[in-house]
């Protein structure tokens, strides 16, 4: 009953988050500022989903901007030297996930 409850949460944070993704990258960042303080001393027994409250308010930024946004507002992706050590650096993480000498499979 109780992830019925936090399931219909998340997804009304993300349908808020939703109406305006500027917003909602701001109070993202706001939140990441209060986090430590509403999770310590605030709200102890909520620590988890507080942590987690971020990721659904940018949950609902991304699926504003990247699929109900239109499309000529869209910022097109560009052959830079930036987005090339960007996507260098993804293909190395992925590829070190799979390194057995890490020592953590979570790692």
């Amino acid at each position: 009953m109780k992830v019925l409850i936090a399931l219909a949460l998340g997804l009304v944070v993300i349908l808020i988050a939703a109406q305006n993704w500027r917003r909602a990258v701001k109070s993202v960042f706001l939140i990441v500022v209060i986090e430590g303080a509403l999770r310590k001393w605030l709200f102890p027994q909520a620590s988890d989903i507080i942590y987690f409250l971020k990721d659904f308010v940018m949950m609902g930024a991304y699926l504003r901007f990247f699929l109900f946004s239109p499309k000529e507002r869209k910022p097109a992706l560009t052959l830079s030297v930036v987005n090339i050590l960007i996507v260098m650096s993804a293909i190395w993480c992925f590829y070190q996930m799979f390194n057995p000498g890490l020592g953590s499979v979570l790692a």
